[in-house]
């Protein structure tokens, strides 16, 4: 794509020197900002796969214990969507990369995990944590006082959110190490916390 678009932007440039004058800085920043665009590109949207055995989850024989479908990951966390009882932070769209597990070109080892029913919740409650630790430190950095404030009002919700009272040991430690600090004016720790948030930054 990049020899592409230098090929393209050479040929514009011939074009405008033809015609019997050099590129404005107008023109040199448009270029830019377009090369800038197609190098990184916006990721596709999320299309979850069908669930083709019709049931989410599956009942272990021995155990008794219920798991998620291999199959039907994407459409548990359609689900945790529906229920989650928080938005996403405006332009932020759910995005998860999920796999067909039977698939070798996706997964060549043909091993498939056994995936609890409760972890696609907690994959959806960390998106939104991601998300919104993300546009807080985006206004930090902009100096945004307001969008720190709108912010920070949905990341002192996120203990208190259904999964993670139900699956988070250590609440009261992250509230008090990444909540508290950050409302105070130090947002070093959530920054950090940040940093663990790869999936959600592709």
């Amino acid at each position: 794509m990049g020899k592409q678009f230098a090929g393209a932007a050479a040929a514009l440039m011939a074009g405008v020197l033809l015609a019997g004058c050099g590129p404005t800085d107008a023109d040199v920043n448009e270029a830019q900002a377009v090369a800038a665009a197609k190098a990184s590109p916006e990721p596709t949207p999320w299309e979850p796969r069908p669930c083709h055995s019709g049931e989410v989850l599956q009942t272990d024989a021995v155990s008794g214990m219920q798991s998620l479908r291999p199959d039907c990951l994407d459409q548990a966390l359609v689900e945790a969507i529906e229920e989650f009882p928080e938005p996403l932070p405006p332009g932020i769209d759910w995005y998860f990369r999920t796999i067909d597990y039977f698939d070798p070109k996706e997964n060549p080892s043909r091993e498939v995990p056994v995936m609890m029913d409760g972890g696609q919740d907690m994959m959806v409650t960390s998106f939104w944590l991601c998300a919104w630790m993300d546009t807080y430190l985006q206004a930090v950095d902009g100096d945004d006082a307001p969008g720190q404030e709108n912010s920070m009002a949905y990341l002192s919700r996120y203990t208190g959110l259904p999964a993670i009272q139900t699956f988070f040991v250590d609440r009261e430690v992250f509230d008090s190490r990444v909540i508290a600090t950050a409302q105070a004016g130090d947002p070093t720790n959530l920054r950090k916390e940040f940093q663990s948030c790869g999936a959600y930054r592709g």
